[in-house]
C-alpha cells in the first residue's frame, strides 16, 4: 500500500523539483547488485520516499511493539536517494534511516476525527534517529485528516493496525526478533491509551 493522497507528506519535507535522488559519497566497489537496484529507481511506479509513513518494529522493556515512523532517509550501498520501488527494500543493501511517531488515542467526542479514527498523530516525533534494514520496513497508506489548514494529521484505526503488526510479525524469522532495534519507553511510545494499556504488542498477536 503506498501513500497517495495528496498533501500527505508534503508537510514533511518532500520538495518539489529535487532531482531523482541525491548522491552521497559512493561506495569503493560498485557492486552488481548496487548497479540493479540504482538502475530501477528511475522506473515510475509506486515508491516510498523521504518524508513517507511506514512501519516497522521495535523492542522495549523486553517486548516487541509496532511503531509508526518517518523516513528521514533512504539509504542503497552508502547512496542517499529520495525514494524507492517498495519490491527493492528487501535487497542488503537498502538501508532506512527514521524516527518513531508519537500516536496518540481519539476518545473526545468533539474531536473532529472522533469518527474517523481511534488513533491519530499528534504532530510530535520521539527524538532518538534509527536505522535499520529496509526488509523491516513495510510501507503503509495511512488516512490523512485536513480539516486544519497546512497541518494535515495521520490517523490510524486500531484494527488496522493490529493487522499490520501482525503482518510484520509473521515476516520476521526467530532469530530475527532478537536483532530488532529498541526504543526506551516513553510518554508516547510504546503507543497505550489512556488507562494505560498497550495498543499493540507481540503477545496479542501471538
Amino acid at each position: 500500500m503506498i501513500s497517495s493522497l495528496p498533501g500527505s507528506t508534503d508537510h514533511l519535507g518532500r520538495i518539489a523539483g529535487l532531482t531523482r535522488f541525491t548522491v552521497k559519497e559512493p561506495s569503493a566497489t560498485d557492486t552488481v547488485l548496487t548497479s540493479a537496484v540504482m538502475s530501477e529507481l528511475i522506473l515510475d511506479g509506486p515508491s516510498l520516499s523521504v518524508g513517507d509513513p511506514a512501519a516497522t518494529l521495535l523492542g522495549c522493556k523486553g517486548n516487541i511493539f509496532l511503531a509508526i515512523i518517518q523516513v528521514n532517509e533512504i539509504i542503497v550501498d552508502h547512496l542517499s536517494v529520495l525514494e524507492i520501488s517498495p519490491e527493492l527494500l528487501v535487497e542488503p543493501i537498502v538501508m532506512i534511516q527514521f524516527q518513531v511517531y508519537q500516536l496518540v488515542e481519539v476518545t473526545d467526542t468533539n474531536d473532529p476525527d472522533y469518527n474517523d479514527a481511534n488513533w491519530k498523530w499528534n504532530q510530535k516525533m520521539e527524538k532518538k534517529v534509527l536505522k535499520t534494514k529496509g526488509s523491516c520496513i513495510q510501507v503503509i497508506d495511512p488516512s490523512v485528516s485536513t480539516r486544519i489548514p497546512f497541518e494535515p494529521i495521520y490517523l490510524f484505526k486500531s484494527d488496522k493496525l493490529r493487522g499490520l503488526a501482525a503482518s510484520l510479525f509473521g515476516s520476521i524469522s526467530q532469530d530475527g526478533y532478537a536483532k530488532l532495534l529498541t526504543l526506551k519507553h516513553s510518554d508516547c511510545f510504546p503507543y497505550r491509551s489512556q488507562s494505560k494499556s498497550y495498543l499493540i504488542n507481540m503477545e496479542q498477536i501471538l
